[in-house]
């Protein structure tokens, strides 16, 4: 295996941490783009560490259905928040 395939899920869980601590600071765009980063690791580890083909077929096409979502997500939650600051 390697390098990144194993430490690539550890690192979206380090930035996972890393965003969420800023989430008090942040409001609610840092909570969206933790839960995003936990979103990667989960979905890398099944990949890497569990042997579940999950950039193939149907599971691929789901796993850019969601980037897509979240990626909005996170737009829409941003635009949100910067409009309530001024």
């Amino acid at each position: 295996m390697q390098f990144l395939q194993i430490i690539g899920p550890v690192l979206w869980i380090a930035l996972a941490l890393l965003v969420g601590k800023t989430g008090k600071k942040e409001g609610a765009v840092a909570y969206a783009m933790s839960g995003f980063f936990v979103f990667m690791a989960v979905w890398y580890a099944l990949n890497n560490y569990f042997g579940f083909k999950m950039f193939e077929g149907v599971l691929g096409v789901v796993f850019k259905v969601l980037l897509g979502v979240f990626a909005v997500l996170v737009l829409a939650v941003w635009m949100y928040h910067r409009r309530g600051k001024k």
